[in-house]
């Protein structure tokens, strides 16, 4: 039968009230010299938990907190106090002698506080996953999931007027009205997305695609070569033909202005000279197909 009094260590009445369940004493390297008979875990979770532990105890009355390891719906807090013989900090009697330095490890049952514990963590992560809901929200375009004119405003700001080099590719998606008001705002919103997913596939590292609102679209790359930018422009429009040979019922048709430059650069001048050749080209492309070049 162990009896114990720790002098100016921690009074045993608070331990009482506590819910003190049980109480290990080891010595520094973790060898057990005694555990009480009412301890509810296993010796060899002891051991394995403790390993952990012993690292951070050495020092003279330093104190490690730690959750032990648990039965299922039990849920244990572990203090571990380190005792100094030499100094007299404690008086102890124990079937064995104890030796010079000891740790003494004392079980607290905080089962009662589990449900609590695991409902502020499931908050946090239910509010960590709203923050970035909202966020993402406030980024993107709802219909397309790119990003939206505010992000092209935030990124024009802090990131597009230094790159190296810059591409812009102002996009117009033909007919949109038309398609509305003759088979319904559902087909538009279909047209609307296949333009997206065009614009999608040829997205990457520096890369950046934007529903600007409306029919209007945008594509910004930074620090690619010349021939890089033309490329681009080529994979996007070998992406749109592909997304229109797979579903024939609505032709997507996209006016394309393109316009590049290099460091230094005004990034407004370069933008509108984009949008210029957006407007030559779906004039182009609506000449060609015999319609009226002002028909939306």
């Amino acid at each position: 039968m162990l009896e114990y009094f720790f002098m100016n260590t921690f009074d045993i009445n608070e331990l009482i009230l506590n819910r003190l369940v049980g109480l290990i004493i080891t010595d520094e390297d973790g060898v057990f010299l005694y555990q009480n008979k009412h301890l509810p875990l296993s010796m060899e979770k002891w051991q394995s938990s403790l390993a952990d532990q012993l690292p951070g105890i050495r020092c003279e009355r330093e104190i490690e907190w730690e959750f032990a390891d648990r039965e299922e719906d039990a849920y244990y807090d572990v203090h571990s106090f380190l005792f100094d013989n030499a100094k007299k900090e404690y008086i102890i009697t124990c079937p064995e002698p104890l030796p010079e330095r000891f740790i003494i490890h004392v079980l607290y049952d905080v089962s009662i506080y589990a449900e609590l514990f695991k409902e502020m963590a499931d908050y946090g992560a239910e509010m960590d996953r709203l923050r970035r809901k909202i966020v993402y929200e406030s980024e993107h375009d709802s219909l397309t999931e790119l990003y939206n004119r505010g992000k092209f405003m935030e990124l024009e700001k802090t990131e597009f007027a230094s790159f190296d080099s810059i591409a812009v590719y102002y996009l117009d998606l033909n007919y949109l009205k038309r398609t509305n008001d003759v088979f319904g705002h559902e087909e538009g919103n279909r047209l609307l997305v296949k333009a997206a997913d065009s614009i999608r596939a040829v997205l990457g590292n520096n890369i950046y695609g934007f529903r600007m609102g409306g029919d209007e679209f945008l594509i910004v790359a930074a620090n690619l070569s010349r021939k890089a930018a033309d490329e681009l422009k080529a994979g996007w429009q070998e992406e749109l033909a592909r997304i229109n040979r797979a579903e024939t019922k609505l032709e997507c048709i996209i006016a394309c202005g393109m316009a590049y430059a290099k460091k230094p650069y005004d990034l407004t001048a370069v933008l509108n000279k984009a949008d210029r050749r957006m407007y030559m080209d779906k004039r182009a492309i609506k000449i060609q197909r015999g319609d009226d070049p002002d028909d939306r």
